[in-house]
């Protein structure tokens, strides 16, 4: 069977002490976290995906809050509803 494979991994970056970007793919939403290692996501060809990123805009107020509630609304809307994001 097809599939497509996504790879996710996300971090501060040099300056920042905390991260405030956020994604979604397909059922699994992340926000401002920090992924030590990259996490790898398999779909089935032939089926609607979303993939998001959505930048936090580090050192502006906020940025974790809007990013989160970015991806929040783009999991809520997602083709897959009955299995939500993990955001909090």
């Amino acid at each position: 069977m097809p599939y497509v494979a996504v790879s996710v991994l996300s971090h501060s970056g040099l300056l920042r002490e905390g991260n405030e970007d956020s994604l979604v793919v397909g059922p699994w939403a992340l926000c401002a976290t920090v992924t030590e290692n990259p996490q790898t996501l398999v779909f089935p060809l032939g089926m609607p995906l979303v993939v998001a990123v959505t930048d936090g805009l580090g050192g502006h107020p906020g940025g974790d809050v809007a990013s989160a509630m970015a991806v929040r609304r783009i999991a809520s809307i997602r083709s897959r509803p009955e299995q939500p994001g993990r955001c909090p």
